[in-house]
C-alpha cells in the first residue's frame, strides 16, 4: 500500500487500505501495544489510537503503553505525550491503577484535570459473537475435568480469539494444515454440544467421524459436508442427527476458535496458516484502469520501436515488447527482422486494412474490441486476421459472433466463406455450420464455378457426412472431377508458367498433365525452348521424366553442340544431360574436342584437385577416374586423331583401363592388328544435300527498313543505314501473337535482356509506334510499389508506314524519368512504360489487344508527342533484343 501511494498508483492504494481496515487491528490491541518496535510508533499513530472508543485492553493498560513510550523527565515527558494525555479515559482507570500506575507521573497531569469534562467509557466488545461467558466457564470446567461446572465470574482461563469465520473466511486452509492427514494422540481431547448454540475440504476433525468439520466448495457454510455421529473414538453422539449438515441445518453459520495460552502456543498457526492464506484469496483485479493506460500507450509516438505497414502503405507505431508477450507470431516475426539506424523494425503487410490492423491493436493493447456498425465482411476479416497472428480467444469469439449475429450474411456470401475456412482448420465451428448447410444443399459447392479450387479437407469433411442429400453416383462423379480438376485453361499462360507447371505436375506425380504439358512445350513453345535453351537443358534432368523433351534438345545440341559445351553454366550440368549426349552418334563436333569438355566437366565436380596437372598425384588420377566412369565408355577413342591423342589424351592416360591405352599405341603402330578394347562406331557427320534455306522475316510487323532506320537512332547518325547494312542484329525474344497479351508475359520473357527495342502494331491504323530501352528491364521490384529508371539513350518513335508519310523520333529530355519498372502487383496490368506517359501499353484484363487501354501522349519526359490522340489497343508487338553485328 505504502508503494502504491508513493508511486501515485491511487486505485491500488486505496484498495488496500480498505482490506486492511476491514482487518479490525483495535480489535488486537496486543497486536501494538507489544510489538517490538512499539516505542518508535509514529506519534499520530498513537494518537489515533488513543482516540478510539473500542480498544479492547483496560484503561490502565494503555495508560502504562503510553507512558512507557517515553521515559524522559516530566516536563520533557509532558511536552511529548501532549497530544495524547487528553484521549486517556482517566475517569474509568480503577482506584489501584491510579495508585500504583498514574500517580508516579502526576506532575504531567494538569492540575484542573479533575475538573475536566469526563470522557466517555471504552466500549469493550464480547470476545465471542458466539459463546456466553457461562459456555466459557462451563467449557472451562471440562477442560479441567471439574464437577460442578465453574461459575461464568470466575473463570480460570481466558479465551482469546484467533480465528473468526466471519471476519477471516470460511476456507478449509484456514485451519492448521501441518497435522493435515495425521492422527494425534492425547488422552485430553473432548468433543461438546452447548446449550442454546452449536457449533475447505476437512477443517477440524475430532475421532475421524465423531466430528468434523468438511468442505468440497472451500467454504464450511456449504453443501452440507461437516459431520458429527457416535463413533467408537468417542463416548457419546453430540448431534441428534448423523447427518451431514451446514448452514441449513447448525446454527449460526460462524466459527470462532478458542485457546489458552498458557497451556501450549499456537503462534505458528496465526502467523503462517491462517494469515498466509487469507492473503492468497485477496487477488485484486484493476483491468479497467490497466486497458485504458494500455490504450493509451498504443498512441504514444515517442517510444516505439515497430512500424507496421499495411494497405496502402499506411502506417502503425507498436512496441515489440507489447506485441510479443501477446502474440506468438509477433514475436516469430519481429526476430526475423533487422532494425533501421534508429533500432525500428518494419512489419509489412500489405493485404490487411488499416481498418482491421487498428482493431486488431486496441485489442492486444486494451483488450477490447468495439464491433458496434462494423460490417460483417470486416468481422469475417478480423477473424482470419486474428487466426494469422495467434490470437485464439479473439478468433473464436468472433467465429461465435459470426455464427449467433450474421448468419444472413454468412448465406449470402456462401462459397467465399466455404473457400477461406478451409484454408487452415481453426474454424470447426463455422466448418460444421457451413457442412449442416451444404449436406441440405451440396449443389451450393459441387455446382459451383470454384468447386475444383475447393480445399481437400473441405470436401475431406463433407464425403464424411451420413446425411448428404445427393446420390452416392453423383457424388463419385463430383469427386473425380475434383481429382482431376476438369480443366486447365492455357489461354494466355506464358511458356515459362507451363514449364514450371509441367515440373511441378511431375514432383507432385501427375504423369498424364506433366506429360501432356511436356507435348505442348514442344509442339507450340519450341522457340521459348530454344530461346531458353541452356536454363531447359539444364533442368528437365534433374530427374528422367521428360524423355521427349531430353530426345528435342539433344537432337538441337547434336546438331549445335557449343549451345552447351561452350555456355557459362556447362560444367553444373547434370550427369545423365552429359551421359545422354555422349550416347549420341551424331555429335557434331570432333572426338578430341568432345574428350577436352568431358576431362573439363569431370575435374569442375572435383575442386580440390590441383590446377597444375604435373602436381598430380595418383589420388588425384582415381578420383577423375570415378567422376568419369559413366562418361568414358562412351568416348569414340579408335576416332581420335593421333596428335589429339599424344596432347589431349596421354596426359590423362592414368585414368584409362590399361588394356585401352595398350591398344590404342598398337592401333597406331601396327593397325592390321586385332585389338581386345570394344571400339564404337566413328560419330556420323552430317553432309546432307540441302535445300536452299527459305529466310522467314526477322518480325511480322517492321522491316528491314525500319530495322536500318531504329539502328541509326541507337548510334545517334543524322542519316539512316541502307536496309542492306545496318549495324544491329534484332533477336525476337517475345511476339504477342506467339507468346500472349498478357502483362505479365512481358515482363517475365524480357526479365534480364538488355538494349532492347519494343516494337507496337496498333489495332484500326498504319501507325507502327516502339521504343529503346538500353537497360536491362527488372521484374523484381518492391510489390505494390514503381520505380523511375535513369538513362540518356532511351528513345520513342513512330515508324513511317501506309498513310503514316514520316517517322517521328521523340529522345528522353528527362533522364531520370526515361523508363517505369513495376512491382509485382503492378505487372498484372502494366507493360513497358516510357516516360511516365509519353508511352505505355496497358490492360486492366490482361490482353493488350482489347479496351483502348494503351496510351501515348506529351509527358514532358520525351522530347515530342508521336502520334495525335491518346488510348489505342494493339494488333501485336514484339520485344528485339539488339546485337551489335560483328562482321
Amino acid at each position: 500500500m505504502l508503494a502504491a501511494n508513493k508511486f501515485e498508483l491511487e486505485e491500488l492504494s486505496k484498495k488496500l487500505e480498505t482490506i486492511l481496515i476491514k482487518e479490525k487491528a483495535c480489535m488486537y490491541p496486543n497486536l501494538i501495544f507489544d510489538a517490538g518496535d512499539f516505542t518508535s510508533l509514529q506519534e499520530s499513530a498513537l494518537v489515533s489510537l488513543l482516540k478510539r472508543d473500542d480498544i479492547q485492553m483496560e484503561e490502565g493498560k494503555i495508560w502504562e503503553y503510553t507512558i512507557h513510550q517515553n521515559k524522559e523527565n516530566f516536563l520533557t515527558l509532558k511536552n511529548t505525550l501532549q497530544q495524547c494525555l487528553p484521549h486517556i479515559r482517566y475517569f474509568h482507570i480503577p482506584g489501584d491503577d491510579i495508585w500504583n500506575k498514574v500517580e508516579p507521573y502526576k506532575k504531567i497531569l494538569d492540575k484542573q484535570l479533575w475538573k475536566n469534562p469526563e470522557l466517555p467509557t471504552r466500549i469493550k466488545e464480547p470476545f465471542s459473537t458466539i459463546i456466553s461467558d457461562e459456555h466459557a466457564a462451563e467449557v472451562s470446567s471440562w477442560i479441567d475435568h471439574k464437577i460442578p461446572t465453574y461459575s461464568s465470574t470466575n473463570c480460570p482461563y481466558e479465551f482469546r480469539m484467533l480465528l473468526r469465520g466471519s471476519i477471516d473466511g470460511f476456507n478449509p486452509l484456514m485451519w492448521d494444515n501441518t497435522t493435515s492427514g495425521a492422527y494425534k494422540e492425547t488422552k485430553d481431547s473432548f468433543i461438546f454440544s452447548l446449550r442454546n448454540d452449536y457449533q475447505n475440504k476437512r477443517g477440524s476433525n475430532f475421532g475421524g467421524s465423531a466430528l468434523h468439520m468438511h468442505s468440497t466448495s472451500f467454504n464450511f457454510t456449504m453443501d452440507n459436508k461437516s459431520f458429527c455421529s457416535n463413533y467408537s473414538f468417542y463416548e457419546k453422539q453430540i448431534g441428534t442427527t448423523t447427518k451431514k449438515f451446514s448452514k441449513s441445518i447448525r446454527t449460526p453459520p460462524r466459527i470462532l476458535l478458542f485457546f489458552n495460552l498458557y497451556i501450549y502456543p499456537l503462534s505458528s498457526f496465526l502467523s503462517s496458516s491462517i494469515r498466509y492464506h487469507n492473503l492468497l484469496k485477496m487477488a485484486l483485479k484493476f483491468f479497467d484502469t490497466l486497458s485504458q493506460n494500455f490504450t493509451k500507450l498504443l498512441n504514444d509516438k515517442d517510444d516505439y520501436n515497430v512500424i507496421i505497414e499495411v494497405e496502402d502503405k499506411k502506417k502503425f507505431t507498436a512496441h515489440s515488447n507489447v506485441l510479443k508477450c501477446r502474440s506468438p507470431y509477433f514475436r516469430k516475426e519481429l526476430d526475423t527482422i533487422n532494425p533501421n539506424e534508429n533500432n525500428v523494425k518494419t512489419i509489412i503487410k500489405p493485404k490487411i486494412s488499416a481498418q482491421i490492423l487498428d482493431i486488431i491493436l486496441k485489442y492486444i493493447y486494451g483488450g477490447f474490441i468495439n464491433l458496434e456498425n462494423v460490417e460483417s465482411r470486416i468481422i469475417f476479416d478480423l477473424m482470419l486476421t486474428a487466426n494469422e497472428f495467434k490470437f485464439e480467444e479473439l478468433s473464436k469469439k468472433l467465429e461465435t459472433i459470426l455464427i449467433e449475429d450474421k448468419a444472413s450474411w454468412l448465406k449470402s456470401h456462401f462459397s467465399f466463406v466455404y473457400h477461406s475456412i478451409f484454408l487452415n482448420n481453426n474454424f470447426k465451428d463455422l466448418e460444421n455450420f457451413c457442412n449442416d448447410i451444404v449436406a441440405k444443399y451440396p449443389n451450393l459447392i459441387f455446382d459451383s464455378d470454384d468447386f475444383t479450387s475447393l480445399q481437400e479437407s473441405a470436401l475431406v469433411s463433407l464425403l464424411k457426412r451420413d446425411d448428404i442429400q445427393m446420390e452416392e453416383g453423383k457424388i463419385w462423379e463430383y469427386t473425380i472431377k475434383y481429382i482431376y480438376g476438369g480443366f486447365i485453361n492455357l489461354e494466355n499462360v506464358e511458356s515459362r508458367i507451363i514449364f514450371d507447371l509441367m515440373l511441378t505436375a511431375n514432383e507432385f506425380k501427375f504423369e498424364e498433365l506433366s506429360k501432356k504439358l511436356e507435348t505442348i512445350l514442344i509442339e507450340d513453345k519450341a522457340s521459348w525452348l530454344k530461346s531458353h535453351f541452356s536454363f531447359v537443358y539444364h533442368s528437365i534432368f534433374l530427374n528422367n521424366n521428360f524423355k521427349d523433351l531430353e530426345n528435342f534438345c539433344n537432337d538441337i545440341v547434336a546438331k549445335y553442340p557449343n549451345l552447351i559445351f561452350d555456355s557459362d553454366d556447362f560444367t553444373s550440368l547434370q550427369e545423365s544431360a552429359l551421359v545422354s549426349l555422349l550416347k549420341r552418334d551424331d555429335i557434331q563436333m570432333e572426338e578430341g574436342k568432345i574428350w577436352e569438355y568431358t576431362i573439363k566437366w569431370g575435374i569442375s565436380q572435383n575442386p580440390t584437385l590441383p590446377t597444375n596437372l604435373e602436381e598430380w598425384n595418383k589420388e588425384n588420377f582415381l578420383t577423375l577416374k570415378i567422376t568419369l566412369q559413366q562418361c568414358l565408355p562412351y568416348i569414340r577413342f579408335f576416332h581420335i586423331s593421333g596428335d589429339d591423342i599424344l596432347d589431349k589424351v596421354k596426359p590423362y592416360k592414368k585414368i584409362l583401363d590399361k588394356q585401352l591405352w595398350e591398344d590404342l599405341m598398337q592401333q597406331f603402330i601396327s593397325s592390321d592388328r586385332p585389338i581386345k578394347s570394344v571400339i564404337l562406331p566413328a560419330r556420323s557427320v552430317l553432309i546432307p544435300e540441302l535445300p536452299t534455306r527459305v529466310k522467314e522475316p526477322f518480325s511480322t510487323i517492321i522491316s528491314d527498313e525500319h530495322a536500318a532506320e531504329i539502328s541509326s537512332w541507337i548510334d545517334r547518325k543524322t542519316t539512316a543505314y541502307p536496309s542492306t547494312n545496318y549495324s544491329y542484329e534484332f533477336q525476337l525474344i517475345l511476339r504477342g501473337s506467339k507468346d500472349g497479351f498478357s502483362p505479365p508475359t512481358f515482363w517475365n520473357m524480357c526479365h534480364g535482356h538488355t538494349g532492347t527495342v519494343v516494337i507496337i502494331k496498333v489495332k484500326g491504323t498504319d501507325e507502327i509506334l516502339g521504343g529503346y530501352n538500353p537497360l536491362m528491364w527488372d521484374n523484381t521490384k518492391n510489390d505494390n510499389t514503381y520505380t523511375y529508371m535513369h538513362t540518356n539513350d532511351s528513345f520513342i518513335f513512330s515508324l513511317k508506314n501506309g498513310n503514316i508519310q514520316n517517322s517521328i523520333l521523340s529522345r528522353v529530355s528527362s533522364p531520370q524519368y526515361a523508363l517505369v519498372y513495376y512491382g509485382k502487383s503492378y505487372q498484372n496490368s502494366y507493360g513497358p512504360n516510357f516516360g511516365g506517359g509519353s508511352l505505355y501499353m496497358y490492360s486492366s484484363v490482361s490482353n493488350f489487344t482489347t479496351n483502348n487501354e494503351s496510351y501515348s501522349n506529351y509527358s514532358g519526359h520525351y522530347e515530342k508527342q508521336i502520334r495525335t490522340t491518346n488510348r489505342f489497343s494493339i494488333v501485336d508487338y514484339e520485344v528485339f533484343k539488339v546485337n551489335k553485328k560483328t562482321t
